[in-house]
């Protein structure tokens, strides 16, 4: 059954309002490649099912943070790297 939602949006005097209604689409999910029907409000085609969307999240999630954390921890050794050489060049002068 289709919902609908009421969006309002106000720029300077003016204020329009749209209502959006939900439409049940057809799509094949990107990860277990079943055809799934789903209802969702205009905008891009879902790409996972209800089963596989939490588990692709989480996964992206987890690669996501490996690479903010390879990220910083090279930065960190690089940063104590200069400071360790700069000590160094001091302690020569």
């Amino acid at each position: 059954m289709p919902q609908q939602r009421t969006l309002t949006v106000k720029k300077g005097q003016k204020t329009y309002t749209r209502t959006l209604t939900s439409q049940t689409t057809e799509f094949t999910c990107q990860s277990c490649r079943r055809k799934t029907h789903r209802e969702h409000f205009p905008g891009p085609t879902p790409k996972y099912c209800a089963m596989c969307a939490p588990i692709v999240r989480a996964e992206k999630n987890a690669e996501r943070q490996a690479t903010y954390r390879e990220k910083r921890d090279t930065a960190l050794m690089l940063e104590t790297l200069i400071a360790l050489t700069s000590a160094t060049e001091d302690a020569r002068r």
